[in-house]
């Protein structure tokens, strides 16, 4: 008579091994965010009683768009805003506009998503002469 024994082993380990593959545990692994890149504009130019300059640029990526108007030749404040390229305020349709004067830290800082945006300078009726100016605009 032939011994059961070998069959029901073989059994059982067939039964493990099905069952282990059949597991719900698995491994995942993280992956973090990329990290934004930023890029740095400096737009420089003049504004003149009554005027409007404004420089269109990209975002290459959603994040944070920082202006500041770090250089100002003059000590009282003018118009600076960001927008989308339109109409407007010399072609730029300003979305978020301060009277400011010149700083080291931002003005203006927006959560964006990519795509072409605008900043603009402006004199609200306050100057009697031109001025420089310098904008730090900080695109992800």
């Amino acid at each position: 008579m032939m011994s059961t024994r070998p069959l029901v082993i073989a059994l059982a380990a067939s039964w493990l091994i099905g069952a282990a593959a059949c597991s719900k545990d698995s491994q995942t692994t993280a992956t973090s965010p990329s990290a934004t890149t930023t890029t740095t504009i400096t737009f420089a130019s003049t504004l003149s009683p009554g005027a409007s300059s404004s420089r269109t640029f990209a975002a290459s990526q959603s994040g944070t768009i920082s202006v500041t108007l770090t250089g100002l030749g003059t000590s009282v404040p003018v118009g600076l805003g960001l927008g989308i390229p339109a109409g407007g305020v010399a072609g730029c349709s300003l979305t978020t506009a301060v009277r400011t004067v010149a700083a080291s830290s931002p003005q203006i800082s927006v959560a964006v998503t990519t795509g072409s945006y605008c900043v603009a300078i402006f004199d609200p009726g306050v100057l009697s002469s031109t001025v420089g100016f310098e904008i730090s605009i900080v695109t992800p």
